[in-house]
């Protein structure tokens, strides 16, 4: 009996287990089917990358980008670009020649009505004159109607002559009109739609018109609608219909299935142009050339001849701008359009190249443009200058650092300077090649120059003052300022070298001996600075340097102050400050502040002497002592000691004399 009962329980046990194992195997089976009905329905993950941002302003055609957007069902991505709250007035085809984009097919044009404009129609590809003018009153003409924006279509079929305009109140007055309309294209899968209605062979009338020239057609209906720009799997979109002024755009991501990432937002565009102006366009000018001559400043040139090549940019886009006047002009004016805003602001680079039209000048100059502000609205005016062939000589200017590295990239500026009125004129501009050199052309020996180096960072790095140049060379020497390297990557390859730099109190001598054996150095260089407290500041005293690993060479310091030697090493154009030497070669400190120094020195003799004013010998004494002060301190040479002491000496015998 008892063995009776435990196969029954071990027999529900199995039924109950069995039970619920199918149970578990449901669960687990529909779970699989939502899962999968999960994936199946996921929508693409919004993209994450895209060009123009929001506020963005672009100096050309812009291409839209709309990528990183993936699909958990590996399903095919379409990108959809829109053109929000766009104003479908200017209508767009694919035949080539008729208005300025590129996607609508099918497009012909009726000749005119009695009121002369011209009206537009649409065919399904099968008529060979697609393009063509068509008959306004050609028999069997139809029309296609459209209820608000692309809910519902309509092809009436006329049988018979029927005119655009009849065909458009047709339109309207469908079922008391309710939201009908003549058929407007707005993207180019409405234009394929409406192709597509248009069927049987014939010429169907759709809402556009203008005047008989095709640059003029508008829409009938103007309409206020996010715009399909682009619906492929392309991410990238090419606005080329984008026009002057703010813009807004955006994209999503789109599956097969039709399940879509929600918008990325509204980025609003800036398109704005700048260009060489055109005469309809001189309100929106920004620079303004004129030319002149260098001998004469007040006389401008009737004529002449401008190359440009501009590099203009801001934050978001760089554009190159060339040209070449054709027309001769005293002027060439450049224009910056960004729809009377005025506030858009770039920034130019490169160069203008300017000869007068004239005989007597052959040598053309350029002005360079170094990352100069220009802003729309503010109108900057530049005179340029050129100088006659028979008072021009080629100038060559060579920039180095250290009297060893060429330094590329840099902006000469050489101002005309008047003596008589105490002013300058900037009269020419050079850039400094790879080698660090450029030729300008330039008056020899009488007249005066200011010359002026900004380095590539548009720092100010030397300055003459007004000078007459008067050999064909000229050398810049900016030296490199008081450190340690260059680069830090390369700093051991330096510690071969084997130096001495040393000064001679004997010979006022400061000589440097150096050899790198492993001729990793390719120049050396010993430099020495003069330091003057009193204004001048720093100076370059003496550079002496050779393209080699190995030197011996020497300055003699014949000024006295205070001097700073410097062992700079070269690998091509890296360096290495290896050693430095502080030479102060008997500058007293009444040197360095100037006249306070013996007005310093007088304060301290004539105080001691009033001290010992209750005895004579001690007056003198501590006099003495304040003159041996002054002198130990700095303050006075020799000389000036003397001088003062004999003064003071003179008025104390005369102090005392009077008393007695």
């Amino acid at each position: 009996m008892a063995s009776n009962t435990k196969i029954q329980r071990v027999q529900r046990e199995k039924e109950s287990n069995g039970g619920f194992n199918k149970n578990r195997l449901g669960i687990f089976v529909l779970s699989i089917l939502l899962l999968a009905l999960i994936v199946y329905a996921a929508s693409p993950t919004l993209p994450t990358t895209l060009w123009p941002g929001n506020n963005s302003v672009v100096l050309s055609v812009p291409t839209l980008s709309c990528n990183g957007s993936t699909d958990a069902d590996s399903d095919a991505i379409n990108i959809e670009f829109y053109h929000l709250n766009y104003e479908n007035v200017n209508p767009r085809f694919r035949v080539a020649g008729v208005t300025n984009a590129s996607w609508y097919w099918h497009i012909n044009f009726s000749a005119g009505e009695p009121d002369g404009d011209a009206y537009m129609a649409i065919d399904d590809g099968a008529i060979s004159n697609e393009g063509d003018w068509l008959d306004a009153d050609a028999a069997g003409q139809n029309f296609l109607c459209e209820r608000g924006e692309g809910e519902s279509y309509y092809q009436n079929a006329t049988g018979g002559a029927i005119t655009w305009t009849q065909a458009k109140a047709s339109c309207e007055n469908i079922n008391g009109s309710e939201g009908w309309h003549m058929a407007v294209v707005q993207s180019s899968d409405e234009n394929d739609l409406l192709a597509n209605l248009c069927t049987g062979g014939v010429y169907c009338y759709i809402g556009g018109k203008g005047d008989p020239s095709p640059t003029t057609w508008y829409w009938a209906y103007n309409q206020t609608t996010n715009f399909t720009l682009q619906n492929t799997s392309s991410t990238t979109y090419s606005w080329s219909g984008l026009e002057l002024g703010t813009e807004n755009w955006t994209c999503r991501a789109c599956d097969v299935n039709n399940d879509c990432s929600d918008y990325l937002g509204n980025m609003a565009v800036s398109y704005v142009n700048f260009s060489q102006c055109l005469s309809s366009e001189l309100n929106k000018k920004v620079i303004n050339f004129t030319i002149w001559d260098e001998e004469n400043r007040t006389t401008q040139q009737l004529v002449a001849k401008w190359d440009y090549v501009l590099t203009v940019s801001n934050a978001w886009d760089t554009l190159l701008v060339t040209g070449s006047t054709n027309i001769n002009d005293s002027n060439l004016t450049f224009c910056l359009d960004d729809s009377d805003l005025n506030t858009t602001t770039v920034y130019l680079d490169d160069a203008v190249e300017y000869l007068p039209d004239n005989g007597s000048y052959s040598f053309p100059r350029q002005y360079y443009f170094d990352n100069a502000s220009i802003t729309a609205g503010t109108l900057t005016n530049i005179p340029v200058y050129s100088l006659p062939d028979g008072l021009s000589t080629a100038v060559t200017f060579t920039v180095t650092e250290e009297g060893i590295t060429p330094v590329p990239n840099a902006i000469i500026h050489l101002q005309r300077y008047d003596p008589g009125t105490g002013t300058s004129s900037l009269v020419a501009m050079g850039k400094t090649s790879t080698l660090g050199k450029d030729i300008i052309y330039l008056r020899l020996t009488d007249a005066w120059y200011t010359i002026l180096l900004y380095d590539s960072t548009g720092t100010l790095r030397y300055s003459s003052g007004p000078e007459h140049i008067l050999t064909t060379t000229y050398n810049i020497n900016i030296g490199i300022t008081i450190g340690g390297y260059s680069t830090m990557s390369d700093w051991g390859l330096y510690d071969s070298i084997v130096w001495n730099l040393n000064f001679s109190n004997t010979s006022n001598v400061t000589s440097l001996i150096a050899d790198d054996s492993t001729g990793y150095v390719t120049n050396m260089c010993l430099q020495i600075d003069r330091f003057d407290f009193s204004g001048y500041g720093r100076s370059e005293y003496c550079v002496s340097c050779v393209a080699s690993s190995s030197i011996t060479t020497w300055c003699e310091l014949n000024e006295t102050g205070y001097y700073l030697a410097k062992f700079v090493a070269y690998h091509d154009g890296d360096w290495r400050l290896i050693d430095s030497l502080d030479v102060n070669l008997g500058k007293a400190l009444d040197e360095f502040i100037g006249l306070d120094g013996p007005f310093l020195a007088l304060l301290i003799i004539g105080m001691m002497f009033f001290i010992g004013l209750y005895s004579p010998t001690a007056s003198i004494i501590l006099g003495i002592f304040g003159m041996i002060f002054s002198v130990a301190l700095g303050l006075l040479t020799i000389a000036w000691s003397s001088i003062i002491g004999i003064i003071f000496v003179g008025l104390l015998l005369l102090f005392r004399k009077k008393g007695t």
